[in-house]
């Protein structure tokens, strides 16, 4: 009640002055009453204590008094049965309080002003202690990163004896381990930014999921990042043709940083795959991280038959053996490792209500 007071100046103590005028009336109410109540409970159980030559605090002798049968000791029980539900009522009446009070502190001291980094600071100056949602975020998305870095060049060391690149052979290397390492690199900070900070990213509170955003959010990455980059490469890639019609017809391309953040915005949900073992879910988002890299892989071979992509040159004249074991097979791989090692991370990481820890937020009730 001392931080309200000093905060009664500020936009939003005069705007929620009602509310602040009923929590003063709560407050002074539970303070006379604990009073009240405690004074009678202890005289109630003082007299029983005196009367049966019982000392005092040795609660075990007095609950031994309900064991008997006389006339006296059954109204001494009726006593302590009516100490004890007062004393019950008024930590409910406490514990109300309580609530309603931290939680109008707590909405006080964001209100009042326009960073979450002040915020923080100006809950611990009042006695909340806060845990940071997710210390090792940046570590986790740079070794994602560097993960899917490692991953290109081994793949440009595998298939380059049998693949032949399109275009300007190094500037096609690049390209591949540039946007393969981007992927991750963009959409997941994307999607946890979103996910930890905004409602319309999270499940409503009848469990629907927000398909608006699934289905915007690596649109959002596309547009922003990897469309400059993608023209970019292609002006360099193919030096030698129309550089509106390579731009073009390479567009589709999208559709790979498209689908890696739309799938990543679906299993980070809170609640995909419901109550099931870590192990299963884990199994699970690989398959279908997997899965939805093939998916991909298959439609913009499917494109490829109608749009001439350059970059999609290097398919001609692939074997289907040579396709399976260059391409499908290391997709695939690609988005289970994603999925299966680094997709729960994630989704515990951008959790907005991380139920799963302990005392989030411990005040010191001495202040308040």
């Amino acid at each position: 009640m001392l931080h309200l007071d000093r905060w009664a100046g500020e936009r939003f103590m005069k705007r929620n002055s009602d509310i602040y005028a009923e929590l003063l009336t709560a407050y002074d109410a539970v303070c006379f009453r604990t009073v009240r109540v405690l004074r009678s409970s202890a005289e109630i159980y003082g007299a029983i204590m005196e009367d049966n030559e019982i000392e005092p605090d040795n609660w075990e002798a007095l609950d031994s008094l309900s064991t008997r049968r006389s006339t006296v000791s059954q109204l001494q029980l009726a006593g302590q049965t009516a100490a004890g539900c007062m004393l019950e009522d008024l930590r409910k009446d406490m514990d109300s309080l309580l609530n309603n009070l931290l939680l109008f502190v707590v909405r006080a001291a964001l209100a009042g002003e326009w960073t979450l980094a002040r915020s923080k600071r100006r809950l611990g100056s009042i006695g909340f202690t806060l845990e940071p949602s997710s210390p090792g975020f940046p570590t986790f998305v740079a070794g994602v990163a560097a993960f899917a870095f490692c991953w290109a060049l081994a793949w440009l060391v595998y298939s380059g004896q049998f693949i032949q690149e399109p275009g300007d052979p190094s500037i096609a290397s690049l390209r591949a381990v540039i946007m393969t390492t981007l992927y991750p690199l963009v959409n997941f900070p994307l999607v946890y930014h979103f996910k930890q900070r905004y409602a319309f990213a999270n499940e409503n509170i009848f469990g629907r999921l927000p398909m608006q955003f699934i289905l915007s959010i690596g649109l959002v990455g596309t547009v922003v990042i990897f469309l400059p980059v993608q023209v970019l490469f292609d002006l360099y890639q193919f030096p030698g043709e129309p550089s509106s019609r390579v731009v073009l017809y390479d567009l589709p391309l999208l559709i790979f940083p498209w689908g890696f953040g739309t799938m990543t915005a679906l299993l980070v949900q809170d609640s995909t795959w419901g109550r099931r073992s870590r192990q299963t879910r884990q199994m699970r988002d690989g398959l279908v991280f997997g899965g939805g890299m093939l998916a991909m892989l298959a439609i913009s071979m499917a494109i490829y038959q109608v749009v001439p992509m350059p970059a999609m040159r290097l398919v001609d004249g692939m074997t289907a053996s040579r396709f399976f074991a260059n391409l499908a097979v290391p997709s695939f791989l690609f988005g289970f490792i994603i999925g299966h090692l680094m997709i729960g991370w994630l989704r515990e990481a951008a959790a907005r209500y991380p139920v799963w820890k302990q005392d989030l937020a411990t005040p010191s009730l001495v202040g308040v």
